[in-house]
């Protein structure tokens, strides 16, 4: 038989194998999978440290050469990606990635539903609403009681009226607020509460007064209580002429507490805050470039939480109540796009008659990613090489979100399936049989017969010998 031997470029190309099953394209693999965004870092850092593992497989990476040279010279991803909504650093849960082409297909998963599992700290209330703030004060929790608590999260279900934190990424004036929070900037207006659905929102434990969550205790400044103060209040008005029930409780309970004291600032300190208010604003309407720091695994122009230190006051610590219990819930809501988890909770503890602010947030659904179903655990990414997690990628970014992904190590081929021994059919166990027994059969008639001719052969040599 002839053989020929195939062009050399052809060789090559029949040799070279990709490291998946698909055959690999000019054109990069787009699609969109699901992975969980650990707690301690932020959306996009996260972002960042996927593609910079992804980088390493040509199934994913950008082929234009045009593109390559250009992002390289600024020291961006090879991967083109965006993610389908920021979680905060001090949350963890689903976080949807899209490679490519198919960054368009973003919106539908930044306007769909999402389930987050949260646990609600009663007893004190924080500047971000959170447990990265700073401690506002103390409240009374004998009123967290089971019916109390059920009558007010019947408050919140449906369509309510939301105040947004002040601390969040809500652009004002093309600044987001948190700037001007942590820039102690006054806002230039009032925010505008927004519409939100709350399509479910239950208890999923029983209310827990022995538990191992600290209590904070780093106080806020006079500022940050003047500032909240006065954007509370001008939100709530809004509310109360639209007869918001929960909009009237706060607002009487807001005006029961005293009104921090004013603090009169110098000359010098209004010459120097004027400063830095035009230093921000020019910093805020600067274009600024993205640059990606491939050592860092990040974008170093990025500022997260953690990174402003723009506050000067010195730390005050406060002592919580010996006597007071800080209970704790944990909670399970469902609840549409531009809804903030923080807001409720710190409104859920309100309209209570305490304060509450969030202690721990988990976004496990978003859509159809779900964790637990078809999500990338961060356990398996920071474990696994990238090898392995990554063809599970490619599975739902080829397949879909509802198609169930099957390890290689579960998946055995049907051949292999049923080992050798009970894998033999019935045939193939009666022919061996009948081998054996004809074999045994054989071997004792020629030893029979050996045995009789022998002894034949010695009865004639004796007849003989005595003839």
């Amino acid at each position: 038989m002839l053989l020929l031997r195939p062009p050399p470029l052809l060789k090559h190309l029949s040799l070279s194998k990709s490291l998946f099953s698909t055959s690999s394209t000019s054109i990069p693999m787009s699609g969109v999978f699901a992975v969980e965004k650990p707690v301690g870092v932020t959306s996009t850092q996260y972002l960042a440290q996927i593609l910079r593992q992804l980088e390493n497989i040509p199934e994913f990476r950008i082929r234009d050469r045009h593109e390559i040279n250009y992002r390289k010279k600024r020291r961006l991803p090879l991967v083109k990606a965006g993610h389908g909504g920021t979680l905060d650093p001090a949350a963890d849960g689903v976080m949807i990635i899209a490679l490519n082409d198919a960054t368009s297909r973003l919106k539908r998963y930044l306007e769909c539903t999402k389930t987050y599992n949260a646990v609600a700290h009663f007893g004190a209330s924080t500047t971000t609403y959170d447990r990265e703030g700073k401690v506002f004060g103390y409240a009374d929790t004998a009123c967290v009681t089971p019916e109390s608590l059920e009558q007010a999260l019947d408050l919140f279900r449906g369509e309510i009226q939301q105040i947004p934190p002040i601390y969040s990424a809500l652009k004002m004036k093309g600044k987001s607020l948190h700037e001007y929070a942590r820039d102690g900037v006054d806002l230039p207006r009032s925010i505008t509460p927004r519409k939100a659905a709350i399509h479910e929102i239950v208890t999923t434990s029983e209310i827990m007064y022995e538990h191992d969550i600290p209590t904070p205790i780093v106080s806020a400044s006079d500022a940050d209580r003047l500032r909240e103060r006065f954007f509370r209040e001008a939100a709530l008005k809004v509310l109360t002429e639209k007869n918001d029930l929960r909009a009237l409780l706060e607002l009487e309970n807001l005006r029961r507490e005293p009104m921090p004291p004013i603090p009169e600032p110098t000359p010098e300190e209004l010459q120097a805050k004027k400063e830095e208010a035009e230093a921000a604003q020019k910093l805020s309407s600067r274009k600024r470039k993205r640059y990606y720091d491939s050592e860092k695994n990040n974008f170093d122009n990025i500022t997260t939480a953690t990174d402003i230190t723009t506050s000067t006051d010195p730390i005050v610590l406060l002592t919580p109540p010996a006597s007071q219990k800080f209970p704790i819930v944990h909670l399970r809501m469902t609840i549409s796009s531009g809804t903030y988890v923080r807001s409720i909770v710190h409104d859920l503890g309100t309209a209570m008659g305490t304060k509450a602010y969030t202690r721990h947030l988990s976004r496990v659904r978003q859509g159809e990613w779900a964790v637990g179903k078809n999500v990338i655990l961060a356990e398996e990414i920071e474990k696994l090489p990238v090898q392995v997690w990554a063809k599970k990628a490619l599975f739902y970014m080829e397949n879909g979100p509802e198609a169930e992904y099957v390890p290689e190590s579960e998946s055995v081929p049907e051949s292999e399936s049923v080992p050798e021994s009970e894998s033999v059919p019935e045939s193939e166990d009666k022919s061996e049989d009948k081998s054996e027994d004809k074999s045994e059969d054989k071997s004792e008639d020629k030893s029979e017969d050996k045995s009789e001719d022998k002894s034949e052969d010695k009865s004639e040599d004796k007849s003989e010998d005595k003839k």
